[in-house]
């Protein structure tokens, strides 16, 4: 491999346009959230303000296979792209990766401010040694072909941007957003590969990326995903992330979401899943994101199962009302806890949750609702109706107006006598006990046992029936 760096910049909008007009490279790695030349300036230029004194603040690295060394994927690019930038000390700025396929061997290219998150000026002093030494040890890691002297590291040799004057064709490899593509790229998959039948589709991995990408940056845009509700410490947020990169990650994908899901593809801000149908999700440890065209239903069960297993305690839905509602009713299923984020959605909640509680109260039996009632919105108070209609039981009857709660009371006011079975409980609790609460189907089902004993007998000892609230 050949490690090559330019001299460094003034302007990132430039060398951003250069490296990818007209489609010819593809994003593969970095820090930015941008994917045009426009959107990566502005990242840069939000850094370069906070050192406005570094003119030159533009670092522009290459890394070229040798002519021995077979393609690299997507994947190893990446690896190798984040390597060597925060062995080169730009892990803590703005920096991009766009590979090259438009020559006649791969190629990366990396943009980098060299000014920190902090205002910090990200040194260059040594940067060809350094370099070379990363350079070598990349080759060791990734199995490529050793150069012992790499005459592109000379800062004489190094093309620049303005000055070139190369012709370069079109990209045949770019996964660019644009729907007009001229030509149809080469299929990378070996045909033994399952993927080598479906390419393009599922697994396109840098356009997937420039659609997260675009996403991220912009408000206005609402895709079906989902999140935890409650607000996560920067602890728990990076817990969350870090389970992207443990080896087990995606065989705890495979058996959660079983044999739809044929890749798992790991990049700088976390993964995408591929299935065999239409459709992908994006993985960002505390946020799901549902790019394609996936079906409504398939992306509410396979998002909410998602989030079972990162084991959110609490969850909240974007995208269409549709793709809510569904979201919502596969969350309750799984005992999730489910936040509105707005009022529309706080009325599809309370929609979801009135069909749970009548679908519940059928389920339950007819101990709950008066004979002949429906469970529905409109009865759903029935049972509290009936309840108010029926006698109150001699145990529970209201003091007289002599007994006020101010006044001092030793033992509670004797129950009027009213003939009890042996076998009934005594009609005043122990003093200083308090007696079990019912709850309302226990009271309703009480006092309807106690009603045809009681209703018949008209003595001047039984206590009045209860006046309606």
């Amino acid at each position: 491999m050949i490690g090559k760096i330019a001299p460094n910049g003034k302007g990132a909008r430039g060398l951003a346009s250069y490296l990818l007009r007209r489609g010819r490279g593809r994003i593969i790695a970095g820090t930015m959230a941008g994917f045009t030349p426009r959107e990566l300036s502005r990242e840069f230029g939000a850094l370069r303000r906070l050192n406005p004194n570094l003119t030159k603040a533009v670092a522009h690295l290459m890394l070229s296979p040798a002519p021995g060394d077979p393609p690299l994927t997507d994947a190893q690019w990446q690896a190798i792209a984040e390597r060597y930038a925060e062995a080169m000390g730009y892990a803590k700025t703005a920096w991009c990766g766009v590979v090259h396929n438009d020559t006649d061997h791969q190629h990366l290219h990396i943009i980098a401010c060299r000014i920190d998150i902090h205002g910090k000026t990200i040194s260059d002093a040594n940067s060809y040694r350094k370099s070379e030494a990363i350079v070598r040890r990349l080759e060791r890691d990734f199995g490529l072909v050793a150069v012992a002297s790499p005459t592109g590291i000379k800062r004489k040799s190094q093309p620049s941007p303005k000055t070139s004057t190369t012709i370069e064709e079109p990209s045949t490899m770019t996964d660019s957003l644009t729907p007009s593509q001229p030509s149809t790229p080469p299929n990378p998959f070996d045909p033994s590969d399952s993927q080598h039948a479906t390419w393009p589709e599922p697994f396109e991995p840098g356009r997937d990326v420039a659609e997260l990408a675009l996403v991220s940056s912009t408000p206005t845009i609402v895709m079906p995903g989902a999140s935890p509700a409650e607000m996560l410490t920067d602890s728990k947020r990076r817990d969350m992330r870090r389970a992207l990169v443990e080896a087990d990650y995606a065989q705890r994908m495979q058996t959660i979401l079983g044999d739809d899901l044929t890749r798992v593809y790991k990049h700088a801000q976390g993964a995408i899943l591929y299935f065999r149908q239409p459709g992908r999700i994006s993985d960002q440890g505390d946020r799901l994101t549902v790019l394609g065209g996936m079906e409504e239903k398939l992306a509410a069960q396979r998002i909410v199962a998602l989030a079972c297993e990162k084991r959110w305690e609490t969850i909240s839905f974007t995208g269409s009302a549709s793709f809510v509602e569904r979201a919502m009713r596969e969350a309750l299923k799984q005992h999730l806890t489910v936040v509105a984020r707005s009022q529309a959605q706080a009325t599809i909640l309370a929609k979801v949750m009135a069909e749970r509680q009548g679908g519940m109260g059928t389920a339950a039996g007819p101990a709950i609702l008066p004979p002949g009632a429906v469970a529905g919105d409109e009865d759903i108070l029935a049972p509290l109706d009936e309840l108010d209609d029926l006698p109150l039981p001699a145990p529970w009857s209201k003091p007289t107006k002599a007994q006020t709660p101010t006044q001092p009371v030793a033992v509670p006011p004797a129950a009027p006598a009213v003939p009890a079975s042996p076998n009934e409980l005594p009609k005043t609790p122990p003093v200083g006990v308090l007696p079990r609460f019912l709850n309302l189907r226990e009271r309703l089902q009480d006092r309807r046992d106690r009603t045809p004993q009681t209703a018949p007998k008209q003595s001047p000892a039984q206590p009045p029936k209860r006046s309606a609230p």
